[in-house]
């Protein structure tokens, strides 16, 4: 069973053999080798806030490390020369009577500069630390490189959601970072370990892909990423053949027209037992209670699908409305093998409903529920775009980092979005590798249809029993007659009170 802070952490949809291989890492961390174990100095500072050029550092902590071990440490507060603003003693506890006789910054570099030597230095957010110990003038303290965790963490683990250092030390088990600089450089030791055992977990190929991307660039990172896939001796791969490996060939069989077929009414005493003490949503639901409306709504619900005829239903906070439908929508979906199709108002709402209240309905049912989550165009990542950027060499390191993430992530992800991608993105980048209508090339694309992320996911909604998406991609099939959502004839209107606005 996944960890909670570890399952929390997860973007929904992960796949499970992903999520069982993130579950493994921290273990593994505590005894792992990578045929290297160079030296690494950790590093952790404390400020007066967040600017460089006005703020002053409070605390200073570090650690060298070898392998499992932390062999040598170091710590120290520091006379900022200025007071402690009120708020940042709230966060760390550190006020202006502890720093009062303090090592100056200068001696304290001094110090850390013996300890780190010509070791790279490993710190979470690297530009941060770095700027507030080598700016002002000073000369260059430290020879070795700086790895930032916060970047290296998106390519190991792209499917988190958060990539914090408190997130990941909580979600692994890395001890509890308090704004405190020694105990951060404790998390951040474990953390780091982590962190190497999730890219010794990738495939070769992606990791000589990685270290092959803007070879031109000083790429700090790259050291690392080379260290690992000199222990695994991986082949070349192009992204075509990556991509392959993780996509799913088989998606159940394509679903019939309604329209083409007898239909069943939906059996109104299986949706009406759902809502009982021992029905489906309390199965789904340990805290589950009977709600008189909610199984008035999904009988008006199941007899509306029967009938052929259209509903109109309010509803108020508490009701739960989305039970409400989904449970009769599902009972005649799998009754007469067609589609029934959902449109929310926000993505937000149907990342809930498909990540949450299907996966959970659809256990409860045991009857092979299919569902799907349809988006527009600029949600999904265009593949030939993505390899066209690589292909290119970018000379900046932001844009470089974004690049290997996508790697990464499009390795772990047989399918997804844009949205549950958590990387800081530079100017104009995510338009750029989107997928859009008038830079589709279909058939002429190597990766379509079954490879690529948005018309692959489309082939898949054929054979889904509930299909969810938005108002705006409803309408814009209305508009294309069809050409996009397959032929649903059984529609669910969620926050219908805006769709009219939507449809103008």
């Amino acid at each position: 069973m996944i960890p909670s802070a570890l399952n929390a952490l997860l973007v929904p949809g992960t796949d499970d053999d992903i999520a069982a291989a993130y579950q493994s890492f921290a273990e593994r961390a505590r005894s792992a080798v990578f045929g290297f174990e160079d030296e690494v100095a950790l590093l952790d500072i404390e400020t007066t806030g967040f600017d460089c050029e006005r703020d002053a550092v409070i605390e200073v902590a570090a650690a060298v490390m070898r392998g499992c071990d932390v062999v040598e440490r170091y710590s120290t507060l520091v006379d900022p020369g200025c007071p402690i603003p009120p708020e940042i003693t709230a966060l760390t506890g550190i006020a202006d009577g502890d720093v009062a006789g303090a090592p100056s910054l200068d001696e304290a570099l001094a110090s850390l500069a013996t300890l780190v030597g010509e070791r790279d230095i490993v710190a979470h957010n690297a530009d941060f630390d770095r700027d507030f110990l080598t700016l002002r003038g000073r000369p260059a303290t430290f020879s070795g490189e700086w790895l930032d965790t916060l970047e290296l963490s998106r390519i190991a683990l792209p499917r988190l959601r958060s990539h914090r250092l408190s997130d990941l030390a909580e979600a692994f088990g890395a001890g509890t970072p308090s704004h405190r600089a020694a105990d951060d450089v404790e998390a951040l030791s474990s953390v780091w370990r982590v962190l190497l055992v999730a890219l010794a977990d990738l495939a070769p190929a992606i990791l000589r892909n990685l270290v092959g991307i803007s070879p031109q660039v000083n790429w700090p990172l790259r050291g690392p990423l080379a260290h690992i896939l000199r222990g695994t001796g991986g082949a070349h791969s192009d992204l075509r053949a990556l991509r392959s490996g993780r996509t799913t060939k088989s998606s159940g069989a394509q679903l019939v027209d309604a329209f083409e077929c007898e239909l069943t009414r939906c059996d109104r005493d299986a949706v009406a037992k759902a809502f009982g003490p021992d029905g489906l949503a309390a199965a789904m639901y340990c805290d589950y209670e009977h709600r008189g409306e909610q199984r008035e709504m999904a009988d008006a619900v199941a007899r509306a699908l029967g009938d052929g005829r259209h509903l109109a239903v309010e509803a108020g906070t508490g009701v739960g409305k989305s039970l409400a439908y989904l449970v009769p929508a599902a009972r005649f979906a799998l009754d007469n093998g067609v589609g029934v199709g959902i449109a929310t108002k926000t993505n937000a709402l149907m990342d809930q409903l498909v990540y949450g209240e299907l996966p959970a309905l659809a256990e409860a049912m045991g009857e092979g529920l299919r569902r799907v989550a349809l988006k527009g165009y600029e949600h999904y990542l265009c593949l030939r775009k993505l390899e066209r950027a690589i292909a290119q060499q970018p000379e900046d390191r932001a844009v470089i980092g974004v690049l290997a993430c996508l790697l990464s992530w499009v390795n772990q992800s047989s399918w997804g979005d844009l949205d549950s991608v958590n990387v800081h993105w530079p100017r104009r980048l995510k338009q750029d590798l989107a997928c859009s209508v008038a830079d589709c090339t279909r058939k002429k694309c190597r990766y379509y249809p079954g490879l690529c992320y948005l018309h692959g996911i489309r082939r898949r909604a054929a054979s889904a029993h509930i299909v969810v998406t938005n108002h705006s991609l409803l309408f814009r099939d209305v508009v294309a007659e069809g050409g996009i959502l397959p032929p649903i004839r059984h529609w669910i209107v969620d926050e219908a009170h805006g769709v009219e606005s939507e449809a103008r």
